[in-house]
């Protein structure tokens, strides 16, 4: 019995040891954005290769390379005066803090966002930070403030007709009525997203509704 039991923990230990001599497997689009940024001059190429890789890091969970990686975008576009480059930066940097549970730090990047694409004219750009600004306070139990900017998103989309967006926004603000307890408004932006899945033909986001 004894000695079963030490060959037994004899292959545990080797097991561990070759599990832990493997060397980790680099995701292959985070390779591809390496070689791709190894090749680039400083220019708009480089900064959407050093956003790309930080949002790629960002999906695989290594935030510390994911922040890197922004910063260093950063400072680029800054130097290049290269706005566009700057606002996905900053998107990046509030997801990354969003990730972090720091919500006053991904409204900050939020709030960059929301200032670089109304300078730029980037209505897209400007909808998506006002939805995250909105689901920063979201987070932070602040509801009056989330309508606010779940508000100020949907009416942009609405002017792009970006109708995706119209119908994550309405179920935004049907999930904050929800949960400030009124059941009523709840239902009515449930029923609008509804019958903008309807319009569109989404019959797995008809069901979901």
């Amino acid at each position: 019995m004894l000695k079963s039991l030490v060959r037994g923990t004899a292959f545990l230990v080797i097991g561990l040891l070759i599990n832990f001599s493997c060397p980790a497997q680099q995701d292959p689009k985070i390779d591809s954005l390496l070689h791709v940024l190894r090749i680039q001059q400083e220019d708009t190429g480089r900064v959407n290769a050093l956003n790309n890789l930080s949002k790629q890091f960002l999906r695989s969970n290594k935030i510390s390379d994911a922040k890197k990686y922004a910063q260093d975008a950063l400072v680029l576009a800054q130097k290049i005066s290269f706005k566009k480059g700057a606002a996905a930066v900053h998107r990046n940097m509030g997801m990354i803090y969003t990730r972090e549970y720091n919500s006053s730090e991904a409204r900050k990047n939020f709030f960059q966002l929301l200032k670089l694409s109304e300078e730029i004219g980037d209505k897209y750009e400007m909808a998506v930070a006002n939805n995250n600004i909105a689901n920063s306070y979201f987070n932070e139990a602040n509801y009056g403030e989330a309508l606010v900017y779940h508000f100020a998103s949907l009416k942009i989309k609405k002017e792009i007709s970006d109708k995706p967006g119209i119908i994550m926004s309405y179920n935004n603000i049907g999930l904050v009525n929800w949960n400030r307890g009124n059941y009523p408004d709840a239902y009515k932006n449930y029923f609008a997203a509804l019958k903008v899945r309807e319009e569109i033909k989404d019959l797995k986001g008809v069901a979901h509704s």
